[in-house]
């Protein structure tokens, strides 16, 4: 079942489109990351959703419901909409059970009434803060701010719930111990959330879907996998990770260029699969360039190693190959590898080829 529907949305400031008619759909229980380059529209996308933004065309829908078309535009607070904004943008002079409760929508008085209440006390039990009811947010370090706006954003029962980029101000540790937390979270209640994110690697490994946009498109939409293993074009699989792009000719299913003869697949879903002899643009990730000592693979590419860039769990190393094309492979442990080195590097699997940019 689809919770948040999409047709063809504009948005603009203006005469100016923000929103390029944006086509998306998240199923029920689902959480899609959104990630772009600054200025592309992530967060005027979440603003569309929650109706603080009016969009110049098209449709959206949250379940059954529809929110926002032609001569329709329902109130932020008719939508069963939650948001939780970077800096939890709690009340200094609330405690931390009255934040909640403020999130019920039922005025300062009531709000204070219902911090005492079952359902502030559930809130608060889902994200692990019954011991903190009384606090106020001076008191809270980042991690503990952000899972009270959690909760408010969760008090209204929401459908749908909007992050954007909640986690961006927290230290590494906490913030992947938190998006884990949040997943569940929304998980087991069953809500449908939208994460604007500009943390690559947090989008591919905490979503079900990842949606790629720049200057107001939506260039892609799926799973970490198809985004990483099957980008639409050069694009975005240099914004979604480190890619090794070289020029080349199609020969039916091989691309031969600097590399030598390289398997490889059409990856442009939209354009035709070239003509023998036709001139493309072929793709390959860092980890499908394995490394070895100098001259241990006859069809190997003889290679120097230009940096390296330990990253804890592998390093990416520069290479420098023969003719001066430069390339970057990922390996587990470089050992006793150092810049200067003389090895063969050689391409594991199959290759992408794209029209050429």
């Amino acid at each position: 079942m689809t919770q948040l529907s999409l047709t063809d949305v504009v948005v603009g400031f203006d005469s100016e489109p923000v929103l390029r008619g944006i086509t998306l759909d998240v199923p029920s229980g689902a959480l899609a990351a959104v990630v772009g380059p600054s200025g592309c529209g992530k967060t005027t996308l979440l603003r569309t959703i929650a109706g603080l933004m009016r969009a110049r065309s098209g449709e959206i829908r949250i379940g059954q419901r529809m929110v926002a078309t032609h001569g329709i535009h329902l109130a932020p607070e008719k939508r069963r909409v939650g948001w939780v904004p970077q800096d939890a943008a709690l009340f200094p002079h609330l405690t931390v059970a009255e934040n909640v409760a403020f999130g019920l929508g039922i005025g300062p008085r009531a709000a204070r009434r219902a911090a005492r209440g079952p359902e502030v006390a559930r809130l608060l039990g889902l994200v692990s803060l019954s011991a903190l009811s009384d606090r106020l947010p001076s008191q809270l370090s980042g991690g503990q701010a952000q899972r009270v706006a959690l909760a408010r954003a969760l008090a209204v029962r929401p459908e749908v719930v909007l992050l954007d980029e909640p986690f961006a101000a927290l230290d590494p540790v906490l913030r992947v111990e938190l998006r884990t937390e949040v997943r569940a979270l929304l998980a087991s209640e069953g809500v449908t959330g939208i994460l604007v994110t500009h943390d690559q690697a947090e989008a591919l490994s905490t979503a079900d879907f990842v949606a790629v946009m720049n200057a107001g498109t939506l260039l892609q939409f799926g799973t970490p996998r198809e985004i990483y293993e099957w980008p639409h074009d050069p694009w975005v699989a240099g914004f979604v990770g480190e890619s090794n792009l070289v020029a080349g000719i199609w020969r039916d299913g091989f691309v031969e260029c600097r590399l030598g003869r390289v398997i490889a697949s059409w990856g442009s879903a939209s354009i035709p699969t070239p003509v023998e002899g036709q001139a493309v643009t072929l793709l390959l990730r860092p980890e499908q360039l394995t490394l070895g000592p100098e001259g241990t693979q006859p069809e190997g590419l003889p290679a120097t190693v230009t940096t390296m860039s330990y990253g804890g769990h592998d390093v990416l190393v520069g290479l420098a190959l023969a003719d001066g094309t430069r390339m970057t492979s990922r390996v587990v442990s470089a050992g006793t590898l150092t810049a200067g080195a003389q090895v063969t590097a050689y391409i594991v699997g199959s290759a992408m080829a794209f029209s050429p940019q």
